[in-house]
């Protein structure tokens, strides 16, 4: 059957345009039909007739109180300022001086374990010479501290 699929979508077409129009037609405003106007309440007795001069301007208000200032902090004495930029110094070359140590200390770690490496490998010469070296050069760390056993287990071997 050729014919049933152009069938088919010309009433999906169809149907299409159909919802499109009616969105259309729905949101645009239609004209509105004339209608008599509202009857007016009537006017009671004791109430007067309306007038066409505008109601006096009401009487301009006296701005409000400004809000009250909170009292004033103290102001440093000159001995704190001084004090407090020591501590702020201390602090900051004690983090300096702990920076450095962490890093002393992680290159020590690097060649330790470069040495084992070399040790593991059986080169042993290599391995001790890499011993001597971070013993030398990074005294006081953990890392020297740990190389000098197995240093001393190498040169007996």
């Amino acid at each position: 059957m050729p014919g049933v699929g152009g069938l088919i979508g010309l009433i999906l077409l169809a149907f299409v345009g159909y919802f499109i129009w009616s969105k259309v037609a729905s949101s645009s405003p239609r004209p509105r039909e004339s209608q008599p106007p509202a009857p007016r309440e009537a006017q009671h007795a004791f109430e007067p007739a309306p007038s066409s001069t505008p109601p006096p301007a009401p009487e301009p208000l006296d701005p409000p109180p400004e809000p009250a200032k909170p009292p004033a902090e103290p102001q440093p004495s000159p001995e704190e300022l001084a004090r407090a930029g020591e501590d702020r110094r201390r602090q900051e070359e004690e983090r300096k001086r702990q920076h450095e140590e962490d890093v002393r200390e992680a290159a020590a770690l690097k060649l330790l374990n470069e040495a084992k490496s070399w040790a593991s490998n059986g080169r042993t010469e290599t391995a001790i010479a890499k011993y001597e070296q971070l013993i030398e050069v990074y005294k006081g760390t953990k890392a020297a501290e740990e190389a000098k056993p197995l240093l001393d287990a190498l040169k007996r071997k």
